[in-house]
C-alpha cells in the first residue's frame, strides 16, 4: 500500500483565476454545474467532467455555508454585545 500525497483535481490544476471565476458564479450567481461545466468548455476547457465539477462546487457549497454561520455568529455577537 503506497501511502502518498493525493494529486491534485483536474480541476486544481487550472488557473487561478479560473478556478476563482468558478466560484464566483457558483456563489454570487448559484450558477449550476451544467451552466459552469458549459463556461469551462466555452474557455477550452474540455478535460473536466461534470462529477470532478460537482466534487469541486460541493467544496465551494461547505466553505460558503461556513462563512455564512461564521458572519451571523459575529453579526449577533456584536449586537449583543455592541
Amino acid at each position: 500500500c503506497k501511502m502518498g500525497r493525493r494529486q491534485p483535481s483536474k480541476i486544481d490544476r487550472l488557473p487561478p483565476e479560473v478556478r476563482e471565476e468558478i466560484g464566483r458564479l457558483r456563489t454570487d450567481f448559484g450558477w449550476t454545474l451544467d451552466e459552469l461545466l458549459g463556461k469551462l468548455r466555452e474557455l477550452g476547457h474540455t478535460e473536466i467532467s461534470r462529477s470532478s465539477l460537482g466534487r469541486h462546487t460541493a467544496k465551494i457549497d461547505a466553505v460558503g455555508e461556513r462563512m455564512r454561520k461564521s458572519r451571523a455568529i459575529a453579526e449577533a455577537l456584536v449586537a449583543k454585545l455592541g
